[in-house]
């Protein structure tokens, strides 16, 4: 009896002191998320994108040209985000891979502070567990994209927020002050730098908000539609494409079309994008969703969100990539869908548990998943690229970017060439294998197709790289051995002829320049 009664009795004793702690202490949910955040940063390294576009901003200060003695496959906006960081670091001495996730955190901070204030002041957090909330915000946003963390898609959906919050509380019947729109409408216009792709997640959220105004008089309708964050969100993004088009007129000019037709012009085949997680994910949450439904309903806010994150789940498909950050904006905001109806007062806590074991699971597969990928053994070729130079100047024969990237930072190398990867080569080569491609389109991608090699051999060439990458087997998207048809270039085999291996690491070849008059690799810097 004694033994049965402390076995049934101490759990609940611990479950209770537990409880009484966290009611006491608010602010102890929310910094355990906090302390989450800082230590995933300190586990997971910088995302590949980051890292290439860390090396640009690092170009653009230093007065190189983006679009011409540089080529990024995105907009200007992407070096654009990062530069704040850069300058940053060099300001106060810190890597800079430290100061842009720095950047991002308060960015996130300064998002969640905005929608608190949105939402507290239409009365929209009465009746949830408030730190609740904000903890699982945090770690929604924070912990979720691994090492996603600061990518593009991830700065997006963080300064997207606020507006949303906006259109929740106008949808209860609420208002947001003047200020709180205009900081939301900037936001929104940073998402929209960040990825134009969020212009379809703006949309909704405004078509959401004509409906709900449906039964109003015109003119109160008109003036949800004229809503001052609308105005200067699009006036941000406006500001944004005039100051790119005067300062980077080469992007529209040059880059623009080749990137349309080599880049653009390709999509993963549909069944690798039905292999991700994330029709089943989503299939998941909305049948759990509808169950909520039928049985105690769901609020607007969570109705708000898991149809945006529909739109998510579409635009996701629409990049026909299949890559795993991309999915970032569908499954942030239909975890956030589950965490506020989870923190809502009058759920069950029956029901409450099962849903937070839902908003805790989601997260937890998008964490398994975004890592869940073919990686190299990174600290191998490190060590053998360090072992052959100390700080080489580099650049990678591949059409993968993490090939070249963040290894060229880990080494403390300079990145020997005009673009990180073969883009344009990949496109161009996989476009011109199948039928489907116009005489006229061939034609332009055989064009954009040599001036590729010859700008390859010419950064060989001229500029003699200590080290060079080549991407041999195994590819992301197709068995091709990059450095095998290199080799069969007239031009490039020329310029790879003071080259030898030095190295095979998984799907790399590690190649270093021969120094001519000693006939071993070269260890002179060339910078």
């Amino acid at each position: 009896m004694g033994i049965a009664h402390i076995t049934t009795i101490q759990p609940a004793r611990l479950s209770d002191a537990i409880g009484a702690t966290i009611s006491r202490s608010p602010w102890l949910l929310p910094l355990i998320a906090c302390l989450a955040v800082v230590a995933t940063r300190a586990y997971l390294p910088t995302c590949v994108d980051v890292s290439a576009l860390i090396t640009w901003a690092e170009r653009l200060l230093d007065g190189a040209r983006p679009y011409v003695d540089f080529v990024e496959v995105n907009p200007p906006g992407s070096i654009l985000l990062y530069t704040p960081g850069v300058a940053l670091a060099r300001a106060v001495g810190l890597r800079p891979e430290v100061t842009v996730e720095i950047v991002q955190i308060l960015l996130m901070g300064l998002s969640l502070t905005l929608c608190r204030l949105i939402l507290t002041r239409g009365r929209l957090l009465d009746g949830h567990d408030q730190a609740l909330l904000l903890a699982a915000a945090i770690f929604i946003l924070g912990v979720m994209p691994t090492d996603t963390f600061a990518q593009r898609e991830h700065v997006g959906i963080v300064a997207i927020l606020p507006v949303l919050c906006i259109a929740l509380v106008e949808i209860a019947g609420g208002k947001a002050t003047v200020a709180m729109k205009l900081a939301a409408g900037v936001l929104a216009g940073l998402s929209l730098i960040a990825k134009p792709h969020f212009g379809l997640l703006l949309a909704a959220t405004w078509m959401s908000l004509i409906v709900a105004r449906w039964r109003m008089t015109p003119a109160q309708r008109l003036r949800g539609m004229l809503g001052l964050q609308w105005i200067v969100a699009g006036a941000t993004f406006a500001a944004y494409i005039a100051l790119t088009w005067i300062a980077y007129p080469a992007f529209y000019s040059d880059a623009l079309p080749k990137i349309a037709i080599a880049y653009l012009g390709w999509y993963n085949e549909p069944e690798r994008i039905l292999r991700t997680p994330v029709l089943p994910v989503a299939a998941i949450s909305f049948i759990i969703l509808n169950r909520q439904y039928r049985s105690d309903g769901l609020s607007a806010p969570t109705l708000l969100l898991s149809g945006l994150a529909l739109v998510g789940v579409a635009i996701f498909f629409l990049q026909g990539r299949a890559w795993p950050y991309q999915a970032l904006p569908a499954l942030t905001l239909v975890c956030l869908a589950f965490a506020w109806e989870t923190t809502r007062a009058h759920v069950s806590w029956r029901k409450s548990r099962d849903l937070l074991a839902v908003t805790i699971a989601l997260p937890v597969i998008a964490f398994v998943w975004n890592l869940d990928r073919q990686e190299r053994r990174l600290d191998k070729i490190v060590a053998a690229v360090t072992q052959a130079h100390p700080a080489p100047t580099m650049l990678a024969i591949a059409e993968d970017i993490s090939v070249g990237q963040p290894l060229v930072r880990r080494v403390n190398g300079t990145w020997a060439h005009s673009v990180t990867h073969l883009w344009v080569a990949y496109g161009a080569i996989s476009q011109l294998r199948t039928a489907t491609a116009s005489a006229n389109r061939r034609a332009r991608l055989t064009v954009y197709l040599e001036e590729e090699i010859a700008d390859l051999a010419r950064s060989i060439g001229q500029g003699k790289p200590d080290i060079i990458l080549g991407q041999i087997g195994w590819s992301e998207r197709q068995e091709m051995d990059w450095l095998e048809w290199a080799r069969a270039q007239p031009a490039l085999a020329t310029a790879l002829s003071d080259y030898r291996s030095i190295a095979r690491i998984d799907d790399v070849e590690i190649l270093a320049r021969v120094d001519s008059a000693r006939g071993r690799p070269s260890t002179a810097a060339s910078r």
